[in-house]
């Protein structure tokens, strides 16, 4: 069996997801994820928030802690064995559960943060150019192995389009862009490859055009996925929202877990390098979509709503905090 993680880093939801879905002929869901790469990552592969792992989450800085001497962590890949992460958590993850071949092709957080180079009898980096020339050889050999696999592709294009945007206009002309190469990328593959699973999907959204601080907006969290799943006759029924932690219970044990609620975190770099600082709580009842965010340093619940129609969150207002939503927050983050 092969699982194809292909991941289109900060895309938002976009008009262009639909061309995705077409392009992978695959099923379309909104996924609720981390507003950062680290987060959503942490909740695929682990099945659980970072804050259920550590007080207060991983964040951007807190795996330096986990090193023996960070001092080394500097450099082109490969660290040195001490400058990497040891996560009691780690042999928990996807990789160590299937005991497949697990490749990731780019993959900075996967180095760094989560430290699987220590572990090469199961890991392997492979750092493979953007050219369609190069990802064409690549995904031709992958595709063409007959072994069991785990694969995680990155894709940084949408990532850089907003690091480099200067306003809302020019970011959303680069996305465009990024989006366009996403499509000729997708055109490579066999998306009907027997006994493979394809994940399709973007980790968090784009943070400038408004800046993103404390009081997450949707597009931040609620992303997307595109799910072709060649080893059943069709995908497992769903609702049009899953959590980035569904990955987990989806792939090890072939089920789709049910949410009254759902729940994520972040952490800012501007506002604390180490910890999350806001915890999200959410709820969907068709054709409402609303969330409960608590921002540690104001000591403040906020919540938010949309309408949600063909995927779309739209018409956010703000209301008064529904103290279900609140309870929710304090069952799960021992911080709240």
């Amino acid at each position: 069996m092969k699982i194809y993680c292909i991941k289109f880093d900060g895309l938002p939801f976009r008009s262009e997801v639909f061309q995705i879905r077409d392009k992978v002929s695959g099923h379309l869901v909104r996924q609720i994820g981390g507003c950062a790469t680290v987060e959503t990552m942490t909740q695929m592969l682990t099945g659980k928030h970072s804050s259920e792992l550590k007080s207060h989450g991983i964040g951007y800085t807190s795996w330096m802690d986990a090193c023996e001497d960070v001092t080394k962590a500097v450099g082109p890949m490969p660290r040195p064995m001490c400058a990497l992460p040891d996560w009691s958590w780690l042999k928990y993850t996807v990789p160590f559960q299937l005991n497949y071949r697990f490749e990731a092709m780019n993959p900075p957080t996967l180095c760094g943060c989560f430290g699987y180079q220590r572990y090469p009898d199961i890991y392997t980096r492979v750092d493979v150019p953007y050219d369609i020339v190069s990802q064409q050889k690549y995904i031709n050999e992958i595709q063409a192995s007959k072994e069991n696999g785990f694969y995680v592709l990155n894709y940084e294009h949408a990532h850089e389009a907003c690091e480099r945007s200067s306003d809302k206009v020019d970011l959303d002309n680069r996305q465009k862009e990024a989006c366009e190469y996403f499509l000729k990328t997708l055109e490579l593959w066999n998306f009907n490859e027997p006994d493979a699973l394809f994940w399709v999907f973007s980790d968090h959204g784009h943070w400038r055009s408004p800046e993103l601080g404390g009081y997450p907006l949707e597009h931040n969290f609620v992303t997307w996925v595109v799910i072709k799943d060649n080893r059943r006759a069709k995908v497992l029924s769903m609702s049009n929202f899953i959590a980035a932690t569904d990955f987990y219970e989806y792939v090890l044990f072939n089920n789709w877990p049910t949410h009254e609620f759902f729940v994520t975190e972040d952490c800012r770099l501007n506002i604390d390098t180490k910890n999350s600082t806001t915890a999200i709580v959410c709820k969907y009842i068709n054709p409402v979509f609303k969330y409960v965010i608590y921002h540690e340093p104001d000591k403040k619940y906020v919540q938010k709503n949309y309408s949600c129609f063909d995927y779309t969150l739209t018409f956010m207002y703000e209301s008064e905090v529904e103290e279900s939503l609140v309870e929710q927050l304090r069952l799960n983050f021992d911080w709240v």
